[in-house]
């Protein structure tokens, strides 16, 4: 990492700390607790928003590869996420996926199996660690690092202050990253959001949630022609239009998107809830300035962030390096 950037941290005091300790609502940004009823749901105070928390019948105190599980961290379609305590007091992320209800599905544990052998492929600080692949008659399992933190998303939504100058160091740290993921194993992640960006109690920046990424040196048949993988409004339009792209501009757009976000206060770019729409934003509109939702933000960043989501592909940076080259630039003007 360039020494322009090795003094970065973040400070998260107590009272944040406990602020942010509430799951969040992915729509709205509200408290989720559980359900009244009993049942294995969580519901949002603000919006209403229920949300499963688990699909398997697992949950806190069952044992779970080696250890017992303390908290159930979410879930869905990839599999189910649960935090795990082993008897030294050691933590691990554990990410599941039950063989027994995919025998019309080879595709998901393809994926599934695909994720574990992107993540050994990446020893990267910046980049959560796979610990092991459990393959077992019933389930897979993912064995993770787990980081004690919080999310960009659940940050942005409790208000948590960033400076423009916290911004680009923890964007330097993801473009390091992402280059190292291109440079070395020709991958795209295709689903950088704030969502899948942790920081860590110590003010480490990790990069979460490898399974829709893309190996570009290799076919795998698993994305059709035409099919649309990643978050709506983080997507970049050619992504939109082939999730079989190979270009890392596609992923320099998603970050871009992800800067804006945090440095405007949970702004996006582009408007739109449905791919479609989301789509259709990015190709027939220009976004706000940055600086129209925070005032602080220098106009080098702004300048920077806006070339990153461009629609248009050849405006964007060229390359990691050359993005994070320009952003050294910019660090060394503040």
């Amino acid at each position: 990492m360039s020494d322009t950037f090795d003094d970065y941290t973040i400070y998260l005091s107590e009272e944040a700390q406990e602020s942010l300790a509430a799951y969040i609502c992915s729509a709205c940004g509200g408290e989720m607790a559980p359900a009244e009823d009993g049942s294995d749901t969580l519901v949002c105070s603000v919006c209403g928003k229920v949300k499963t928390v688990s699909f398997c019948d697992l949950g806190p105190g069952d044992e779970l590869c080696g250890g017992v599980i303390r908290r159930v961290l979410g879930g869905g379609s990839c599999g189910e996420l649960f935090m795990v305590e082993y008897p030294d007091y050691s933590r691990s992320v554990v990410k599941v996926l039950k063989n027994s209800d995919l025998e019309d599905d080879a595709s998901r544990i393809r994926r599934f199996e695909m994720e574990a052998d992107i993540m050994a492929k990446l020893p990267h600080p910046n980049i959560v660690q796979l610990k092991e692949f459990v393959r077992k008659e019933n389930a897979l399992y993912l064995v993770m690092e787990y980081v004690e933190g919080y999310n960009l998303l659940q940050m942005v939504s409790q208000e948590f202050y960033f400076s423009p100058e916290t911004v680009l160091e923890i964007a330097y740290c993801l473009a390091d990253a992402l280059r190292y993921a291109w440079e070395n194993c020709a991958l795209l992640h295709r689903d950088i959001k704030p969502s899948n960006i942790m920081i860590s109690s110590d003010g480490e920046v990790k990069i979460l949630d490898f399974g829709l990424s893309k190996d570009c040196g290799t076919d795998t048949g698993l994305t059709a022609v035409g099919q649309a993988l990643g978050s709506p409004g983080f997507m970049s339009p050619e992504q939109f239009r082939d999730s079989r792209i190979k270009d890392c501009r596609s992923d320099i757009f998603s970050l871009g998107v992800t800067m804006y976000f945090v440095l405007s206060g949970g702004k996006m770019p582009y408007s739109g809830k449905s791919a479609l729409a989301a789509f259709q934003s990015i190709i027939s509109t220009s976004p706000e300035p940055i600086r129209k939702y925070n005032s602080e933000v220098p106009e080098e960043i702004s300048g920077l962030v806006m070339s990153m989501i461009s629609a248009d592909i050849e405006k964007r940076p060229e390359n990691w390096s050359v993005l994070m080259s320009m952003m050294e630039d910019i660090a060394k003007t503040l």
